[in-house]
C-alpha cells in the first residue's frame, strides 16, 4: 500500500520536485511493468529509474520519519 501511495504521489499527483507536475500515470496500469494490457506507457528508461529513486526515497523518509517518532514516543511517555 505504502508503494502504491508513493507511485501515485510521483506519477499522478506530481508530488516530486525530482519529476515535477507532469502525469506520468496510465489508468489501470500495472505498478511493476508500466503498462497495461498490451499497450506500453512511453515513459524513457531514464524517467522511470528517476520515478523509482523518488518512489524509494519517499517510503524511506516515512519509514524513518515513524521510526523516529516511535522512539520519541517511547522515551517521552513508556520509559
Amino acid at each position: 500500500m505504502a508503494t502504491q501511495m508513493a507511485v501515485a504521489m510521483v506519477t499522478n499527483w506530481g508530488l516530486s520536485e525530482v519529476i515535477g507536475p507532469v502525469y506520468h500515470g496510465v489508468a489501470n496500469e500495472d505498478l511493476y511493468t508500466h503498462s497495461r494490457g498490451g499497450e506500453h506507457n512511453h515513459i524513457s528508461p531514464h524517467t522511470a529509474e528517476l520515478i523509482d529513486k523518488e518512489v524509494k526515497r519517499i517510503i524511506e523518509q516515512g519509514y524513518n520519519f515513524t521510526k523516529i517518532s516511535r522512539l520519541n514516543i517511547l522515551n517521552n511517555y513508556i520509559y
